[in-house]
């Protein structure tokens, strides 16, 4: 059972930025393989090991709640299907922690390698010209089709052939943040060198603003670590703490509005996809909501979706419109208002609260608040920077998109969020 498990484990990790049915496949197998090992001695045993990672099954029950009044049963029994990580991935973390425990690194490594080969494949693709990824893509169907967006492809980031393309950022830049942690333990290796190297260039070319943005801030927390861990002792001792703190303000401005303007103006791929942004907002100002048609402005589409999910949310307070209802609420809203634009989620805290009201809101904010609260207990000063970093990633991209809404998504937050719970002192 044991070598099976942590196969499983590997393949699902591996599977991650490759494809989702394999990786949910894994999980499926092994939620089976954890539930037969339960009787009543292993499960009183289970319940002095890590319990609290088991807080994650209630955003699942919660789902359940919402269908009880939902009108779109159809679509509510399928959002929850693709949602079942938050059932099955804490329930296997619990169950499985020895083995987790046991080959944790390993785990964190297989993400790395496997996001990086991803990444690398991007990249193949992007110096690769139109005419024959075109055809590759159209002989091997196991890819994603090909789409150049209107002739204007390379204004919104290059093609990824597993994944959808902002779901494979966000993973590329989780990677990051895991491989900084691998190097705070390990100390440097080449292949750090090599995989952080892919995984920013691919970053970049891939467009994914949130992503991009979301390892921004993520970093930041890095250097408040690393400066408080090396640099704060020695200058305390020599300029005091009030110049220490100025030191590390200058340092911060820097990183954050020089990073992204050096980046803005040396990478062709980010000029062109930021200033599709600013094209973006520059229309949507002169031209108003009706001015044309923004169906390829995604930043603008961002705007309308908040607009209206909280319109939403205020017509349904306390207890939302149901597990299946949104979308189709939210499409009402929009011809109403003659949007010619497709519904999308663009906010995870506003979907929450738009589908299960204040309770659905609520907690999912404790969840995170009490993950914090937990990692923060462990004494490795590095393993509080990481999870610091991680919630920091997650809450920022959270704001302009709803990460956990699709199975990859879903699986990777489970999976680290269960990770952050269940790795030893």
């Amino acid at each position: 059972m044991h070598p099976l498990v942590h196969g499983l484990l590997v393949v699902m990790v591996i599977a991650l930025p490759f494809s989702k049915a394999v990786a949910s496949c894994a999980v499926i197998l092994l939620l089976f393989l954890s539930l037969i090992q339960i009787n009543k001695q292993t499960f009183q045993a289970f319940l002095q090991q890590k319990p609290g990672v088991l807080l994650f099954t209630g955003m699942f029950f919660i789902y359940l709640l919402g269908m009880l009044y939902t009108e779109q049963k159809a679509s509510g029994w399928h959002f929850v299907f693709l949602q079942h990580s938050f059932l099955s991935l804490p329930i296997i973390l619990w169950i499985n922690h020895q083995i987790v425990q046991r080959y944790f690194r390993s785990y964190l490594r297989y993400f790395v390698w496997a996001a990086t080969l991803s990444g690398i494949f991007i990249l193949i693709g992007h110096w690769l010209p139109e005419s024959l990824l075109i055809q590759i893509t159209d002989q091997c169907q196991f890819l994603l089709p090909y789409q150049n967006q209107h002739g204007f492809n390379s204004l919104f980031g290059a093609y990824s052939p597993f994944i959808e393309r902002l779901t494979l950022s966000y993973l590329l830049a989780l990677a990051v943040l895991v491989l900084m942690w691998l190097a705070s333990k390990d100390g440097f290796r080449w292949y750090m060198v090599i995989c952080a190297t892919f995984l920013l260039i691919s970053l970049l070319v891939l467009g994914g603003r949130g992503g991009q943005l979301g390892l921004l801030a993520a970093l930041i927390i890095w250097i408040i670590g690393a400066y408080q861990y090396f640099l704060h002792p020695y200058l305390v001792d020599r300029i005091g703490k009030k110049m220490s703190f100025m030191v590390l303000s200058v340092g911060l401005f820097a990183f954050s509005v020089g990073t992204p303007y050096a980046t803005f103006k040396t990478v062709p791929e980010v000029g062109q996809r930021y200033n599709q942004l600013f094209y973006e907002i520059e229309q949507y100002f002169k031209q108003g909501p009706e001015g044309k048609n923004y169906e390829h402005f995604t930043s603008v589409r961002r705007v309308v979706s908040w607009k209206y999910n909280w319109t939403l949310i205020q017509q349904n307070f306390l207890f939302g419109v149901g597990t299946g209802d949104i979308r189709q609420q939210m499409k009402s809203l929009y011809e109403e208002a003659n949007q010619q634009i497709p519904v999308n989620i663009h906010h995870q805290f506003l979907f929450y609260w738009g589908i299960t009201g204040l309770l659905g809101f609520c907690f999912f904010s404790f969840l995170l608040i009490f993950w914090l609260f937990q990692t923060w207990q462990h004494p490795s000063f590095w393993w509080r920077v990481f999870c610091l970093s991680l919630l920091v990633f997650y809450l920022a991209i959270m704001q302009a998109d709803a990460p956990l809404l699709n199975q990859v998504g879903s699986m990777t937050f489970c999976w680290l969020m269960g990770m952050g719970l269940i790795r030893e002192h």
